[in-house]
């Protein structure tokens, strides 16, 4: 394989055929899907890098040496390549190693059978139709959405604080100038050190961070600067395409959440759906694939019912429902 066409798709510019070029490469062998599962995991923890000092930099490099050098031999002529043709590989090789040590703590099991030492990490996963509320040890407060899971440390390192979420989580952070907290939703990174805000980060849907108080810096792997809010209401959004806009979002509304409440601000009809299944626990099927941009305006009361949600969204645009046992169809 190509490491030109490798570093495209690490990078989110791979073309149709690349793609197709990659599909057919990892099929042919099981190690090729190892290695490019590995190589994407040091792609998405390369912004890491700002949140560790030096020395915690150069005691996972050590370690990562003692750790790597069976795979490196199997290797060495792929990797030497792949350094060649990507500018930011030897940052990103230094990132394995902090995914080894410093940030440890909020990976999945793959990553931790890696893992030199045993630690206490903690995963909750909540599911459709619930939403729950949880403390961490640092005295943080965390509600979390329908659909979400977290993965934190049972208890925080003196220096950082480091979770991550797939989903919507509300967070309260306990302030500690001395280490930061940042929440890690894929290939986003938030940092505070104490605030409150809300992330939405469910898969292949678009990233929203809202701003409730205090300030936090926004990290992306396709933006070397960070996004800062430091004003109430003010929200970054990432694109599926990978494209960052920084708006203006009524935070306390969008938080409602925790309350039973549903805030919709000029969302696509695609979007609505997916929080209805989340919250309703039950499919839903748009029939038709033009009706999934259609944008709604709306705020729906924690005791409404799916049918009055259908129904508000019937009475604004030329759409009708039906509910059967297989789910809601919109049509």
């Amino acid at each position: 394989m190509d490491e030109e066409v490798l570093l495209r798709f690490l990078t989110k510019e791979c073309t149709s055929e690349d793609l197709q070029m990659i599909s057919q490469w990892v099929t042919t062998k099981p190690e090729n899907t190892r290695w490019l599962f590995e190589m994407e995991e040091v792609w998405s923890l390369k912004h890491e890098l700002k949140y560790s000092d030096k020395e915690e930099i150069k005691k996972a490099y050590q370690a990562f040496l003692k750790k790597t050098e069976q795979i490196q031999k199997r290797r060495v002529n792929r990797m030497k390549r792949f350094r060649i043709y990507a500018s930011a590989a030897a940052a990103a090789v230094i990132l394995v190693f902090l995914s080894i040590s410093v940030f440890r703590s909020v990976y999945t099991e793959t990553i931790r059978q890696n893992l030199s030492e045993n630690i206490d990490v903690n995963e909750i996963d909540v599911p459709n139709g619930q939403s729950i509320t949880v403390k961490l040890s640092d005295g943080t407060l965390v509600w979390l959405n329908s659909g979400s899971k977290l993965i934190y440390p049972a208890k925080f390192s003196a220096k950082n604080r480091i979770v991550k979420l797939m989903g919507e989580g509300l967070f309260e952070v306990e302030h500690d100038k001395r280490s930061p907290f940042v929440v890690m939703s894929g290939s986003v990174s938030t940092k505070v050190l104490g605030t409150k805000f809300n992330v939405k980060a469910y898969q292949n849907e678009t990233i929203r961070i809202s701003l409730l108080e205090g300030i936090i810096e926004v990290l992306t792997n396709e933006n070397e600067e960070a996004v800062r809010l430091s004003e109430p209401d003010q929200q970054v959004e990432i694109f599926m395409n990978g494209q960052v806009k920084k708006t203006n979002a009524d935070a306390f509304a969008i938080s409602q959440w925790t309350k039973g409440e549903l805030y919709f601000d000029n969302e696509s009809l695609e979007n609505i759906v997916a929080s209805l299944e989340r919250k309703y626990n039950i499919k839903i099927t748009i029939r038709n694939d033009s009706y999934k941009s259609m944008t709604f305006h709306s705020r729906i009361q924690k005791d409404a019912s799916l049918e009055n949600i259908l129904n508000v969204l019937k009475g604004t645009r030329n759409i009708d429902y039906s509910i059967d046992k297989e789910g809601v169809s919109i049509y």
